[in-house]
């Protein structure tokens, strides 16, 4: 329902601000496949007031790498399948 949308998306901006020390114009690069998932990142990114930084799964790694050289990223939010992948800026 709306209502635990809400309420998971409130949960995991809470995550965002207090472990990980986002706050108003922090950078948030999401890469993720297009899922329930990547809606609840999106909006927590929105609702803890950062700065989103979509970057596209099909992009090659030296691509994504480049941005995220440039992004200035606080954090890389990811899908738990790419774990095993290190992103380096």
């Amino acid at each position: 329902s709306y209502q635990e949308l809400d309420d998971l998306t409130d949960r995991f901006a809470a995550v965002l601000k207090h472990k990980h020390a986002i706050k108003r114009g922090s950078n948030v690069a999401v890469l993720m496949k297009r899922s329930e998932r990547l809606l609840i990142a999106l909006l927590a990114i929105l609702k803890a007031k950062a700065t989103l930084i979509p970057i596209d799964i099909s992009y090659p790694d030296e691509r994504v790498r480049t941005i995220l050289a440039k992004a200035d990223a606080s954090i890389v939010l990811i899908d738990s399948e790419r774990k095993h992948e290190v992103y380096s800026t």
